[in-house]
């Protein structure tokens, strides 16, 4: 799945969860206001999916709490265009609202949305956005002498405090090393921190917020002119992963031998919205000449443009999968340098692991990925938040000095990240 991002703004929103009875109450009474909404087709069981009472019952036990997180998708349509329920997108636009959760008038925007706001959109009494979230760019800076690459890489940077990292610029190193022309694409990157990729980048974009890492990419392809045609590859990156924890001088010819028109570092059969769940995690995914001129990145554009507004959960189903799907209707061939099945079998001797239905590979096989497969990749996410409770520090750190990466740089980020949580 993607990297570091955590809803729209991807910023901590303490609104989100305020337990007590108020909640309950509103909780409750939201069982009954789920008609106008898309919700139950976007759960995993079907026993869910084909019950209108199960479904309300997930709603109320989890799919709430969810929706919020931006961990659940709840769609709805408006004058004809498809919105997802995104928290802070409704209370930036009906700040009375937003003054009503402060007070503790409201446990969050969704218990209003759903009671009356929605009602009140519809009649024209209120808004549920109030900017529009297509990205827009901000601003452009090319370099004078720009480096020509055999590939494009667009590279897509998110930072809370504006900077930009040392592990970013030893990632964009990297890139520079592999003939990559690189264009990096900026939500909040400071200005002055821009001279920081002077020697390395061709291009910087600064753009508006909205979309996340694939709002970046939409941001660059739609706006720069740029002629993908006079490239072998195009690679979509973002800073979710510390890069190189392995040497990466041999990757790009080990993939080439493969032919393979659409290919990233790792795989995944985690179920999704589709029949199918296997799918290119996307913090990393290449695109031949072949998959572009067929239209692959074509195709993403146009369907980003119909979903101006989504959840986060939305952005990963529909872009993430959405994109795997989308090269094989094209008849394009598919694959990761990490074979998921191996490396899933390879960590089943070393502890438990869930389904393989159910594992996240970045998260779940992290070491076998670096150790055994030389992924050269390791996830901001796990280091920081240890969702599976399965990261050792001191075995990373003798597991990436092996491979040659500065496990400072990840100590110090980690360090300024986290100091204010």
């Amino acid at each position: 799945m993607m990297g570091n991002s955590t809803g729209i703004q991807r910023t901590k929103d303490s609104n989100l969860r305020k337990p007590g009875l108020l909640n309950l109450l509103s909780r409750s009474t939201c069982l009954f206001q789920l008609g106008p909404f898309r919700y139950k087709e976007f759960l995993k069981y079907p026993t869910l999916r084909n019950s209108s009472l199960f479904s309300a019952l997930h709603f109320w036990l989890r799919g709430y709490d969810q929706v919020l997180r931006g961990d659940r998708r709840l769609a709805f349509m408006l004058k004809g265009q498809y919105y997802e329920y995104v928290e802070s997108v409704y209370l930036q636009a009906n700040p009375d609202v937003q003054k009503k959760v402060t007070a503790g008038q409201l446990p969050d925007g969704l218990s209003h949305f759903l009671s009356e706001g929605f009602k009140e959109i519809l009649q024209g009494q209120r808004r549920y956005s109030a900017v529009s979230f297509l990205p827009k760019v901000l601003a452009v800076s090319r370099q004078k002498q720009r480096a020509a690459g055999k590939i494009l890489a667009l590279f897509a940077h998110y930072d809370s405090q504006g900077l930009i990292d040392p592990y970013v610029l030893v990632y964009l190193k990297a890139l520079k090393d592999l003939g990559c022309e690189i264009v990096f694409i900026s939500e909040t990157a400071k200005k002055s921190e821009l001279k920081k990729l002077k020697d390395l980048c061709a291009m910087t974009l600064l753009r508006s917020r909205g979309g996340l890492d694939f709002g970046s990419w939409y941001c660059a392809l739609k706006s720069l002119s740029l002629d993908l045609s006079k490239y072998e590859s195009i690679l979509l990156a973002n800073d979710s992963a510390y890069f190189p924890v392995r040497p990466v001088k041999g990757l790009l010819s080990k993939m080439n031998k493969t032919r393979l028109d659409f290919w990233g570092l790792t795989e995944s059969l985690q179920a999704g919205p589709i029949v199918d769940p296997y799918h290119i995690q996307s913090y990393f995914m290449v695109f031949s000449k072949k998959a572009v001129k067929r239209g692959l990145l074509g195709h993403f554009l146009k369907e980003y443009e119909k979903r101006p507004i989504l959840s986060k959960c939305g952005i990963i189903e529909i872009f993430e999968y959405g994109m795997t799907q989308w090269a094989r209707d094209l008849k394009l061939k598919i694959g990761a340098l990490c074979d998921l099945k191996s490396c899933y079998e390879h960590t089943q001797m070393l502890r438990s692991l869930p389904p393989l239905d159910r594992v996240t590979p970045t998260l779940d096989l992290w070491d076998t990925l670096i150790e055994v497969y030389d992924c050269p990749m390791l996830k901001v996410g796990l280091v920081r938040d240890d969702p599976k409770r399965n990261f050792d520090k001191d075995r990373t750190k003798e597991i990436l000095e092996k491979g040659g990466y500065d496990f400072d740089l990840i100590l110090d980020h980690i360090r300024r990240v986290t100091k204010d949580r």
